[in-house]
């Protein structure tokens, strides 16, 4: 019998569910089940579809990987000592981003990064109490025996941006340890910003960085998302109500950010592994590489997102017939060129890996990734990479995209005064049920890609000495990555087709068509 410790998606789901977490949406409690409500359904399904790949026996050598005691477990939690770890790693990390087209940024490979690189810095942590060590490495194995997802949060509540500010006396805003008992720290405060909040099974709190922070601010514990004290409070999601047919991305993708609002919370000692110790607190980042294996996962998946994007681009341009043209080729190779040049830069960092620290055998070359900027000039030039990709897809779509119906409209609408239906076809002939045109449709019309992700935009804060922020605030993700075993350029738009066809978020649409009573429902 095979042993393992992955777990497949109907018992993620199961778990979230049951875990009765205290998430707030729309001035409104979230009660029964998470799964259920229209704002999570989406993404929480599509979280459990890639928990399933890893049982998938054509997948699970890439996504899984064998743990010292025999099990099988996924590969985000996998240590690397050689170069071929690395590549497992990015491997992993690019089949789970292909089942989403890139556009889940925390998806569970990316914290389980985060969970592993603290642990294998346990000493580190032990400098500062050898207990620290033993509660890190608690962690790492909690997760990686229960394949546990996680939320975090690393920056404090933008009340006040100065580098001289401090909380008057009172009640806290950013959270902070009001005291301590026998049996751990209580917190009260708040802290921003927890994507993912409340659908995972534990948060994940790191310091928020800056040099003027008091004792009472310097901590980094795991606690379950439903203890006791702890509220999310998400933002609008862009999901609920969307139909799969007209919103296919924003419908299934979108990771809701949420503020966490910790009300004397207590955090047991044995879940803290960082406490009051401000040299821990400045060169955490530093001395446990959290953040460039963080960016290896990172890079990894906006390559696949940047492969979804050109492929989408190609099928538009196919099928409204614009591939001929001489601006539309430019743009579409602004996009080939941005990906070749991330491809370009992962391999070299993965093959020009070194080993770093006694409990960091081997990790990614940094030295590749300041060069995007000069590499990537048509994109970094403007706001991201992700809104020149959206620009070239709506320049190509123009009008076309900016006026597709609803599926409802596209479908149903219009009927001349005999009762028959004429109208309703006019749309279909025209295009608008093509599945190609509504992704680009969602991607241009939608908020959801404005949230979903930029490349320069998180990377060039993270470039800068120190990996700190104008504000002081230490940068611990969202940092970007490459591949060996890149598909051919010419094949981009096969990949793009393949995802439309394997993911089958478009098969509901065949549904809709014959009860549309169903639209806008989560089952869509």
């Amino acid at each position: 019998m095979i042993m393992m410790a992955i777990i497949r998606g109907d018992q993620y789901i199961e778990r979230i569910d049951n875990l009765q977490s205290n998430i707030w949406i729309n001035g409104q409690q979230v009660r029964g089940k998470l799964s259920e409500h229209p704002a999570f359904a989406g993404v929480i399904r599509s979280q459990a579809r890639l928990y399933d790949a890893q049982h998938n026996p054509n997948k699970q050598p890439v996504l899984t990987f064998r743990t010292s005691t025999g099990e099988l477990a996924g590969a985000a939690f996998l240590r690397p000592t050689t170069k071929d770890d690395l590549e497992h790693r990015r491997l992993a990390f690019q089949e789970w981003a292909r089942l989403t087209a890139g556009m889940m940024g925390r998806s569970p490979d990316y914290m389980n990064t985060a969970v592993m690189a603290l642990a294998s810095a346990a000493d580190f942590f032990g400098q500062q109490h050898p207990s620290y060590a033993e509660h890190i490495e608690r962690l790492y194995e909690r997760a990686i025996n229960n394949d546990l997802s996680f939320t975090h949060t690393f920056v404090n509540p933008q009340v006040n941006r100065s580098l001289g500010y401090m909380e008057e006396d009172g009640e806290p805003i950013a959270a902070k340890v009001i005291r301590e008992t026998t049996d751990g720290l209580v917190i009260k405060g708040a802290r921003l910003l927890a994507t993912q909040g409340g659908m995972t099974d534990e948060l994940l709190i790191l310091p928020a960085g800056g040099t003027l922070l008091g004792d009472e601010y310097m901590y980094a514990f795991s606690i379950p998302s439903n203890t006791p004290g702890l509220k999310f409070i998400c933002r609008p999601s862009f999901a609920a109500g969307a139909s799969s047919f007209d919103a296919p991305l924003s419908a299934h993708f979108d990771e809701i950010d949420a503020i966490v609002v910790f009300d004397d919370v207590l955090v047991p000692w044995d879940r803290v592994f960082f406490y009051k110790d401000a040299w821990v607190a400045k060169e955490l980042d530093e001395e446990t590489h959290l953040a460039i294996m963080l960016l290896h996962q990172v890079l990894a998946r906006r390559i696949v997102k940047t492969e979804f994007f050109l492929g989408t681009v190609e099928l538009l341009s196919e099928a409204i017939q614009i591939g001929g043209y001489q601006h539309v080729q430019e743009k579409i190779g602004e996009i080939a060129a941005a990906l070749e040049a991330l491809r370009a830069m992962l391999l070299a960092a993965e093959l020009q890996a070194t080993g770093a620290t006694p409990w960091c055998p081997i990790l990614p070359r940094f030295t590749p990734l300041p060069f995007i900027p000069a590499l990537v000039p048509a994109f970094c030039r403007h706001r991201s990479a992700a809104w020149r990709q959206r620009a070239c897809l709506s320049a190509n779509g123009s009008g076309f995209l900016l006026s597709a119906p609803t599926g409802f409209g596209a479908v149903f609408a219009g009927s001349d005064a005999s009762g028959r239906t004429a109208g309703a076809a006019i749309p279909l002939r025209l295009g608008f049920g093509d599945e190609r045109l509504r992704d680009a449709a969602d991607a241009v019309r939608t908020v959801f890609l404005r949230r979903s992700g930029p490349v320069c935009d998180n990377l060039l804060p993270s470039l800068r000495p120190g990996g700190m922020r104008p504000n002081g605030a230490t940068v611990f993700g969202q940092r970007t990555t490459l591949t060996k075993r890149q598909p051919t350029p010419h094949r981009t738009g096969i990949n793009a087709r393949l995802f439309f066809k394997e993911a089958g978020y478009h098969q509901a649409f065949r549904l809709e068509k014959r009860c549309p009573a169903s639209f806008g429902t989560p089952s869509c």
